[in-house]
């Protein structure tokens, strides 16, 4: 990880990345953001962010796309991804977080919750970062 976390929020509402980016920035971290499937894709193999705030309804496709993308590559894998979401159906957060999401947030945004899960979402990268080469030591 590097020495300020990059969290990409990916949203088709532009008012959701203005409220976002003042959080960020009010964490200490640097945000940026992308509109939809491929953009977001394009911005995470370019950029590789420590964290994506990722919407489940995306123009263009859906979060999955996103989830797989970044799980399935080596170099992405450990990226943090947590949900944004107007939805409370538990099923299908659920199902996305089955996908390989680590978490998700509910809008409208509760500061308290949305710094406890960036920054639980940071430690468990570093976590994974530090496990990952003593893991593939083991085997």
């Amino acid at each position: 990880m590097r020495g300020t976390p990059l969290i990409l929020t990916v949203d088709d509402e532009e008012i959701i990345h203005i409220i976002l980016d003042k959080m960020i920035h009010h964490l200490g971290y640097c945000p940026i953001h992308a509109s939809g499937v491929s953009h977001a894709l394009r911005t995470i193999r370019e950029l590789r962010p420590d964290v994506i705030l990722l919407d489940i309804i995306l123009p263009g496709g859906n979060c999955d796309e996103i989830i797989e993308a970044v799980r399935s590559t080596p170099e992405l894998r450990n990226t943090g991804i947590i949900l944004i979401t107007h939805s409370e159906d538990h099923r299908e957060i659920a199902k996305h977080i089955e996908a390989g999401a680590d978490d998700f947030l509910l809008k409208p945004f509760n500061t308290t919750l949305f710094k406890a899960r960036i920054n639980n979402t940071l430690a468990l990268i570093s976590h994974r970062n530090m496990s990952a080469p003593r893991a593939a030591s083991a085997g």
